[in-house]
């Protein structure tokens, strides 16, 4: 034939169709003549050397044409399709616009299997039926989806070669990861980690943070020797390319990084043709991968962006079942590292299901007073407390404390921190008094330790935020100020050092400092422009910074300063609470800078994203408060009183002198007064006021519900009872400078 095309007078057209196979030369089949045409079609990207007019490379169709051929195959009536676009559109979603899978959909609702609506349920329950499902006539020779899949991995179960076992493996793991993003730092970062664990031989029983040596036998070949090893590199790179090759993956590649893709469908085939004992190892493989590629890193970093959705992956499995192979330490420090991920990036999804999951592989091992016990309940004190459940976090810490100070000498480190972390769930339950006792002595004991010690200025640190929270302002400032001097010695840009100088800035702020705020805040924020755009802490800084400009009547430079914030999280999910927290701020930015519109819509949508949160959830409350402000000043006081009277009733479970309780009341009051229901306000604030009379006489909170009383008298008629109040006021505010805001309010 070969010969025959090439002495053919006549134009002739060959097509080698399918021409995947890695170790053919098509080259061989081709007729060294210009008397026709030669059409290839190949997965393999090295037989774009044979091109000689051009190539064509084939993607995923783009959605209309995709729904098209759908609404085609289905044989459904075209004057229907307008009515069946978005079933339809949702099929081609789930599918990935494949195109075979596409036509495979097609054929099964042509048979009246079911109907273009049900299509996308079943899918999701039966996967693989749906996608080895094909229709009788019009046979392709790859029959159905995941028969053309399956030939690529026939050939490299069948390979000779090391580096397509290597590639096999490679994709095996990857179905335990998420489909896309899969950076080559996070192979390395685990290879370096490995390397390291192997250096110390560490097998530690006694820690759940800490991953071992076992852990390091899970790894992939590839990636055991180290990424300094250029053997084990190449390995790694060798398989990406036999199966970007096959079409399997594609790999994307730019200067900084390495990250590979595979079609939605191959990621579903490729966990399906496993039989159970391979997924294990697979699993296995994979979440080991994840875990180390952490570094042993117990605080943020911007590298657990792209892990977030690797662990969510991971967690998506049936853990026990891939876990039963591994001790029960060994899995435990596997998924602690894992939830670890999803605590530091605020992700709620699968953290309790986590922490369970590693109770009940240690719970028969270790006693209750065990350290191993311990660590897990202080993670999930600190989950409770990020989920803003402060009681259950103070419980938590309370149980903590009590069996620490049973075992442990009075001075000891780990007795002092379960102590710190008790106070600190006091303060955020609004036992504000308990905290500052409990820290007082915490401080106290930890005298004996060096000046700039780090855990004795941690634990100041701590107590002069009590102190603020407490109304004791200036005790704040000057510890403070001291904790800052002290770290003098520190480099500029240390995080302890900007921390100190971040929450200094707040007590100026809250003593009527504000110049002083604004200067050290500013000052924070250039240290922390060497940090990326997006970490945690240059942007908390900068969302401090714009309150204070606030505060301060820099408005425009508050709202310009948040829509950067806001802008810059728009890569974090839209539920994340980070996010969620600075369009907060920004939408009362917004409210006074005049744009009350702009506030209103801010704070609905924060609202409505978080109805996703428990009712009682601190974070939630605080939105509808501040919603409820929002509508007030829009002259929409109905829908003010309605949202608050909420809040107050939810609020009813925390304790009657709960600050954040209080505040709501005492907002709930200003709405009545606006709202002509002046003796319901008198009321609710009379209540606010006797209430606090447990605070300092001096207490900025006491003085400003008393100054709120006075007016709402005023409103009442009751003129002289607000002078005398008044007077109080006054008389209490004579110790502030003569320039502070709330004593010329007063």
């Amino acid at each position: 034939m070969k010969s025959w095309l090439a002495c053919n007078r006549q134009r002739w057209l060959l097509i080698l169709d399918n021409a995947d196979d890695l170790e053919i030369d098509y080259s061989e089949y081709m007729p060294p003549s210009r008397g026709g045409d030669i059409l290839l079609t190949t997965r393999n990207p090295e037989c774009g050397t044979y091109n000689t007019v051009g190539r064509e490379t084939l993607g995923g169709l783009e959605p209309e044409l995709a729904r098209e051929l759908l609404l085609r195959a289905t044989d459904i009536a075209q004057s229907r399709w307008k009515e069946k676009e978005k079933d339809a559109m949702a099929v081609v979603t789930i599918l990935g616009s494949h195109t075979l899978a596409i036509i495979q959909a097609g054929a099964f609702i042509r048979q009246k299997l079911c109907t273009l609506e049900q299509y996308p349920t079943i899918f999701q329950q039966q996967k693989g039926q749906l996608l080895k499902f094909h229709s009788k006539q019009n046979l392709s020779v790859y029959r159905n989806v995941y028969t053309t899949f399956e030939v690529s991995a026939e050939y490299l179960q069948n390979s000779k070669l090391p580096e397509g076992l290597d590639a096999l493996n490679f994709l095996h793991t990857l179905a335990f990861m998420h489909n896309s993003g899969i950076s080559e730092t996070m192979f390395q970062n685990a290879s370096e980690y490995a390397s390291k664990l192997k250096e110390t031989g560490t097998s530690n029983d006694d820690e759940v943070l800490s991953l071992s040596v076992r852990h390091v036998a899970r790894l992939p070949e590839y990636a055991k020797q180290g990424w300094s090893s250029l053997q084990d590199r190449l390995r790694w790179r060798k398989a990406c390319t036999i199966l970007e090759s096959l079409s399997i993956i594609t790999v994307h590649e730019d200067d900084d990084s390495t990250t590979i893709a595979a079609h939605s469908l191959v990621h579903t085939w490729a966990k399906e043709r496993q039989d159970h004992q391979s997924r294990c190892r697979a699993w296995q493989s994979a979440a080991t991968i994840v875990a180390l590629s952490c570094q042993g890193w117990y605080s943020y970093c911007p590298f657990f962006i792209f892990l977030q959705p690797h662990v969510r992956a991971c967690v998506n499995h049936e853990i026990d079942e891939y876990t039963q192979t591994m001790s029960d330490i060994e899995a435990a420090q596997i998924l602690f590292q894992l939830a670890y991920v999803l605590y530091i990036m605020k992700d709620e999804s699968s953290l309790a299901f986590l922490v369970h999951r590693i109770r009940l592989r240690l719970q028969n091992r270790y006693g209750a007073d065990q350290e191993i016990t311990l660590q897990i309940k202080i993670f999930t004190g600190r989950i409770s407390l990020q989920q803003g459940k402060y009681g259950e976090a103070v419980d938590v810490f309370r149980q903590i404390v009590e069996c620490r100070s049973r075992a442990l000498a009075e001075d000891d480190s780990s007795r002092l921190a379960s102590q710190h972390a008790l106070a600190g769930a006091y303060k955020a339950n609004g036992q504000v008094g308990e905290a500052v006792d409990l820290l007082e002595h915490v401080v106290k004991v930890q005298e004996k330790l060096t000046e700039d010690h780090p855990s004795r200025l941690a634990s100041q640190h701590e107590l002069a935020c009590s102190y603020e929270a407490n109304g004791q302002v200036s005790e704040a400032v000057e510890l403070l100020e001291y904790v800052v001097k002290v770290q003098e010695k520190l480099t500029e840009d240390h995080p302890s050092r900007l921390a100190s100088q971040h929450e200094l800035a707040g007590s100026y702020e809250a003593n009527g400092q504000v110049s002083e705020a604004v200067e050290l805040l500013e000052h924070v924020v250039k240290v922390r422009q060497k940090l990326a755009e997006d970490h945690p802490s240059r942007l908390a800084s900068q969302h401090a910074l714009a309150g204070t400009y606030e505060v301060n009547g820099q408005v425009s430079e508050a709202v310009e300063l948040l829509e950067h914030v806001v802008k810059v999280q728009e890569k974090l999910t839209e539920d994340h609470p980070s996010r969620l927290a600075s369009q907060h701020t920004l939408a009362g930015a917004y409210e006074a800078n005049g744009q009350v519109s702009e506030a209103v819509e801010l704070l609905e949508h924060v609202v409505k994203v978080e109805q996703k949160l428990a009712e009682d959830h601190p974070s939630r409350l605080a939105s509808q408060h501040e919603l409820a402000g929002a509508y007030k000043v829009n002259g929409q006081v109905s829908k003010a009183v309605e949202l608050l009277e909420h809040v107050v009733k939810v609020k009813e479970k925390l304790a009657e002198d709960h600050p954040s309780r209080l505040a709501s009341q005492h907002a709930l009051a200003c709405a009545y007064k606006v709202n002509g229901q002046v003796s319901e306000a008198v009321e609710l604030l009379e209540h606010v006021v006797k209430v606090k009379e447990k605070l300092a006489e001096d207490h900025p909170s006491r003085l400003a519900s008393q100054h709120a009383l006075a007016g709402t008298y005023e409103a009442n008629g009751q003129v002289s009872e607000a002078v005398e109040l008044l007077e109080h006021v006054v008389k209490v505010q004579e110790k502030l400078t003569e320039d502070y805001p709330s004593r010329l309010a007063s």
